[in-house]
């Protein structure tokens, strides 16, 4: 599945891309970025992602504007909308346009694999060969005990 990020501010088309890559085990070359809602629309045909997450506020072209120029293009297009918790009148109106979800900022990586899975998105499965090993690390605490004594506790 390809997947677009559109938002004006740098770090958080870097966040969600990140999360996209790392927590939701897609593949770094399906996951594209615009900078706004217009380079967006212009990049659709090129890239055609089949999800796309949009902010809400952006200049040049509003999150609403942008949901209707891509449904123009493509009206089975998975729309989720980004945007902070006090723009919930705006996020209706994008819903209203067609968006068919909205997460809220900061974004929660399980959130976002929730809207991968709506749109259709199967995550990678892992074989026990490629999960990471994880390193156990044991720590030695020395205790007092009553008698002056100690003793080791490992945790």
């Amino acid at each position: 599945m390809t997947v677009m990020v559109v938002d004006d501010v740098s770090l958080m088309r870097k966040i969600l891309t990140n999360i996209l890559v790392y927590h939701c085990k897609m593949d770094r070359s399906d996951v594209h970025e615009a900078s706004d809602g217009s380079v967006a629309v212009m990049e659709y045909k090129r890239v055609k992602p089949k999800l796309v997450f949009l902010d809400v506020s952006m200049p040049k072209m509003s999150g609403q504007e942008t949901v209707e120029e891509l449904l123009k293009q493509d009206p089975d297009l998975h729309i989720v909308m980004c945007t902070a918790a006090g723009e919930r009148e705006v996020v209706k109106q994008c819903v209203r346009a067609g968006a068919k979800d909205y997460i809220i900022k900061p974004v929660d990586p399980e959130r976002v694999k929730v809207a991968l899975e709506k749109a259709g998105f199967k995550g990678k499965k892992y074989d026990d060969d490629d999960e990471p090993e994880i390193e156990h690390t044991f720590i030695t605490v020395k205790k007092e005990g009553d008698g002056g004594e100690g003793f080791d506790e490992k945790f």
